[in-house]
This record gives structure tokens, C-alpha cells and sequence, in this order.
């Protein structure tokens, strides 16, 4: 559990933000220096130095007079390579994980920044919980029923003008468990079995509890080892206490924040659907959203 701090207050104090990254593993506690005086080694540790001229105000310096030698504090960190303050990239990551629904020109006037850049740093940021998943995918229905069901993206435009027509129509996939409501969703080519059936076999355990309407790429679920209950929404939507109506919430909210966007690329459509995963982990954990992602871009992680 990472201390508890308000990390809006500390993005407006660079020094104590950079010295707790530190503290939580987000960038090095510590540095020993590799360089050397005469091809000799120092090996020591370094210590940190305010450096006015250095993007963050601070630096790691080797204490052997006759090296100096100097280090980014950002070397090995998810913040190597930026061109703007880590204090910015924080608080932009902090209102675009708390607030989902905050416009991105908001976030920039209020970091100072172009809206480009905040741009670029949520793509970014969906980018890393992305590969979070890939690394440590969810399979859902150990010890709770799921709810599956398939859902229609994509905006419509008069005459394809606008942002919506930059948005062609995807169909996804989705998993919700009931009780920890931890979801999966990926984009799919189209609903057919040989599309689904894999999907769901590697993402809900062996022997759950699968709760879908009667789409006819389901009704092999029961002889693939699935306890498979369903419900015909053509009579109505609730069957012996079988729905789907944890799944169609899910779909509403997530394109409700969708729709904030005003239309997106079918190639960023992942990316928001692990967004909105990953908010639903953080829930399910009781852990704010943006510490969750601070525990991801630890120094020990492999994103």
C-alpha cells in the first residue's frame, strides 16, 4: 500500500513530488555512479543536487570530487525521455484517472500545458494499463457467475461530417462478474463462435457460472464445461432470476464516457475499454484510481 498523500496538493511542490516518487518506487531511491576519474571506477553512491538548469530542479551527483559525475533522476522511470516538468505529467495523469469525464482542455489550462500534450499523455497513459493487462490478464468466474454479451460502437454523423465519423462501428466483447463487477472487453471482428467461444474460454475459468441471452454463439457454452444459464430477451429480461443486466450497465457507462470524446478511432477503442477495466480493478481493490497506476509504473514493473 503506497502512503497516503493528496497528489493534487504535491504536484505543485516539485521537490517534495519528485522526493515521494522516490519514497513509493516510481523513480530511484538511490544511484551509484558508474562513471570514474582515469578509467577508475568510483562505484559510489551519488546524492541528489538542486540543479537550476535541469528540467526538474534536481540531479544525482557523485561525491568524488575528481568524477562529479551526473545522473537524471528520471533514468529507467516511466518519465525517461519527456520534455515537460514530472510534476505537469502528474497532475495531468492525477485529474485524467480521477475525473474520467473532465474535458482534456481543462486538464491543460490547468496544467499549463497544450492541449496536444495532454493528449498525448492520456493515449499514453491508456497505453501502460493496456500493456498492464496484457502482462496480467483478468480471468473472471473463480468464485462468481459472469455475464457476457456483445454491443455495437460507433457514432453517426449526418453526411460523415463531424468527430463521429472518424469512429467506424466495432462490435465488442464483453465479461462482468457479478459481485466484484471486474469486467473484461476486447474489440472483435464479429460475433460468430469461433470468435467468442476462445475468448471466453481463456478469460472465464473452467466450470463458471456464464449468464447470456440466447445468441446462438452461445449455445455450446453448456458442452464446453460451462454452467450456462440464459435468458430470451425477446419474452423478457428477467428468467428464474437470470439477466443481463450487470453486462448492458456496463455498456451504457462505458459509452457514456465515450461519448464525451465526441467520437474516437476504431484503433484507440481498446485502449478506453482497458481504461474503464482497470477503473473497475481499482474499485474492486478499494485504491484510488490514480495510485493504482502509480503502483504500475513502478521501477520494478515491466511496463
Amino acid at each position: 500500500m503506497l502512503p497516503s498523500v493528496n497528489v493534487f496538493d504535491l504536484s505543485f511542490d516539485e521537490d517534495k513530488l519528485i522526493r515521494w516518487l522516490m519514497k513509493i518506487g516510481v523513480l530511484h531511491n538511490g544511484q551509484t555512479c558508474t562513471a570514474g576519474y582515469l578509467g577508475v571506477q568510483c562505484g559510489v553512491n551519488m546524492y541528489l543536487e538542486s540543479f537550476t538548469r535541469c528540467l526538474d530542479g534536481l540531479i544525482w551527483r557523485c561525491s568524488v570530487k575528481k568524477c562529479r559525475a551526473t545522473r537524471s533522476i528520471r533514468l529507467d522511470s516511466y518519465f525517461q525521455g519527456c520534455h515537460i516538468s514530472i510534476a505537469k505529467i502528474v497532475l495531468i495523469m492525477h485529474c485524467y484517472l480521477k475525473y474520467a469525464r473532465m474535458p482534456q482542455k481543462y486538464i491543460a489550462d490547468m496544467a499549463c500545458v497544450s492541449e496536444n500534450i495532454v493528449v498525448g499523455w492520456c493515449s499514453r497513459i491508456r497505453k501502460a494499463i493496456s500493456q498492464y493487462f496484457e502482462l496480467n490478464p483478468l480471468v473472471l468466474g473463480k468464485h462468481h457467475p459472469v455475464q457476457i454479451d456483445e454491443s455495437l460502437f460507433g457514432g453517426k454523423s449526418k453526411y460523415r461530417r463531424g468527430g463521429h465519423a472518424r469512429h467506424t462501428q466495432v462490435w465488442v466483447f464483453g465479461i462482468i462478474e457479478e459481485n466484484t463487477k471486474l469486467c473484461y472487453m476486447c474489440t472483435v471482428d464479429d460475433r460468430k463462435q469461433k470468435t467468442l467461444l476462445p475468448i471466453i474460454s481463456r478469460r472465464v475459468h473452467a466450470g463458471a457460472t456464464i449468464k447470456s441471452d440466447e445468441w446462438s454463439s452461445y449455445k455450446i457454452l453448456g458442452e464446453c464445461g460451462f454452467v450456462h444459464l440464459t435468458v430470451n430477451h425477446s419474452v423478457g429480461f428477467v428468467k428464474d432470476r437470470v439477466h443481463t443486466q450487470l453486462v448492458e450497465s456496463l455498456w451504457s457507462q462505458v459509452k457514456s464516457i465515450i461519448r464525451l470524446k465526441r467520437g474516437i478511432r476504431a484503433s484507440h477503442l481498446q485502449g478506453y475499454l482497458d481504461y474503464y477495466s482497470f477503473m473497475r480493478l481499482a474499485m474492486y481493490l478499494n485504491v484510488p484510481f490514480c495510485e493504482l497506476f502509480l503502483r504500475l509504473i513502478q521501477i520494478k514493473n515491466p511496463i
